[in-house]
């Protein structure tokens, strides 16, 4: 079992790669995942220590984007609800070379926002030596 746990909301990230151009003025943008405590989860496995990751995600072409990237990670992904009536979360980042990037995201309503408490039971305690949380996921939604 894992010895890392971590909640949180994954996304898609579409990151422009053209320098320096607004989101309205980029054309050519790359995919990847993103969220802070996936970050960690995937820098913990990358130190060699099983992580697990516990979310939400749409039953859609993204949230099987993320899943596909987790498991390719070697993160344990059982905990991660696939959410039939709710979408994955994604945001648009600028490329700037100079600054901070603008950034723009689309959550809210999402899969993560709307988190099915009752897989909070399947946690498996046992091995689990750290749990990282984050307020970040806390605030996503009254529920």
């Amino acid at each position: 079992m894992s010895e890392f746990l971590t909640i949180g909301e994954p996304m898609a990230v579409f990151a422009s790669e053209n320098p320096d151009l607004s989101l309205v003025d980029a054309t050519n943008f790359k995919k990847f995942v993103a969220g802070a405590e996936l970050n960690v989860a995937i820098g913990v496995q990358r130190l060699g220590h099983q992580s697990q990751y516990l979310s939400a995600v749409g039953d859609d072409p993204l949230g099987q984007f993320i899943i596909n990237e987790v498991h390719e990670s070697g993160i344990d992904s059982s905990l991660i609800d696939l959410d039939k009536d709710h979408w994955t979360g994604f945001y648009l980042k600028q490329r700037v070379t100079k600054g901070d990037p603008s950034t723009y995201y689309f959550r809210k309503n999402s899969a993560a926002a709307n988190f099915n408490h009752e897989i909070l039971s399947k946690i498996d305690f046992s091995d689990l030596k750290i749990a990282h949380l984050s307020g970040i996921f806390a605030t996503l939604s009254q529920k």
